[in-house]
């Protein structure tokens, strides 16, 4: 068994970690202010240089701060998601956490909308047929039918209006590829769900309840099935490949 590390510079970097984050709310500190530097922070905070750099480091992961030339660390916009989408584009993580994250997928596109019918205007509608112009059953499992799956539903993340929304899209749509490799997660038989042309045909009647309906159908291949235990569970968690891009109408 591997012997148990000391604590005590990881509880430092701790503490400084705190600090920064305290000293930064305490001035109002924003996009384009600097923090003081290595030394400063060394000899206000009495440690060594070594712990205000580690606890630098955890600023600059977090996306909160970058290193500039002449200037020091500077604050920058922070990036909430750039964890998840390096271990999305990584492909680590294990089946459990890809399903729960398609699970996320389901929640975000049910939840939203609402706000994609009331928020659709006519510029958006004439974007969106460009697109299910393209979405023909012959193009099953094709890369144009991945282009086009993505870009109907980006669309529809663009029109809800919340960016964090359309960033976590980004993120997500890649598990459609791991899926379509076989990784062995267990989704829904859904032969024939609403094609994204049903989708574009009751946005543009303005039926928000049936858009509602529509998308909840086009999504269930994703509902869950774990912790199912009757006999026909594990019959509806059926393949992957032949249902994750089943052929529009």
């Amino acid at each position: 068994m591997p012997p148990i590390l000391p604590a005590a510079a990881t509880t430092l970097a701790d503490s400084v970690e705190q600090r920064l984050y305290e000293f930064i709310r305490a001035n109002r500190l924003g996009i384009g202010d600097v923090l003081p530097g290595e030394e400063a922070l060394a000899a206000t905070l009495r440690v060594s240089r070594h712990i205000v750099r580690e606890a630098l480091s955890r600023l600059k992961m977090l996306g909160l701060v970058e290193s500039r030339k002449r200037r020091g660390m500077e604050l920058v916009k922070p990036d909430p998601f750039i964890g998840l989408e390096r271990l999305a584009t990584a492909n680590v993580l294990d089946d459990r956490d890809q399903l729960e994250l398609l699970e996320l997928r389901v929640v975000m596109e049910l939840g939203m909308c609402d706000y994609v019918s009331a928020r659709v205007t006519a510029a958006d509608l004439r974007e969106l047929a460009e697109i299910v112009k393209r979405d023909r059953p012959e193009q099953h499992y094709l890369p144009e039918m991945d282009r086009v799956e993505y870009q109907f539903h980006a669309k529809l993340y663009q029109i809800s209006g919340n960016e964090t929304l359309k960033r976590l899209q980004g993120i997500l749509h890649p598990f459609l590829r791991i899926l379509r490799q076989n990784k062995g997660i267990p989704l829904r038989d859904n032969p024939h769900p609403p094609s994204h042309r049903d989708l574009y045909a009751l946005l543009k009647a303005g039926d928000a309840a049936g858009f509602r309906d529509a998308m909840r159908r086009h999504l269930e291949i994703y509902l869950p099935v774990r912790g199912e235990k009757s006999s026909t569970a594990k019959a509806r968690a059926t393949g992957i490949i032949r249902n994750v891009m089943t052929p529009t109408r």
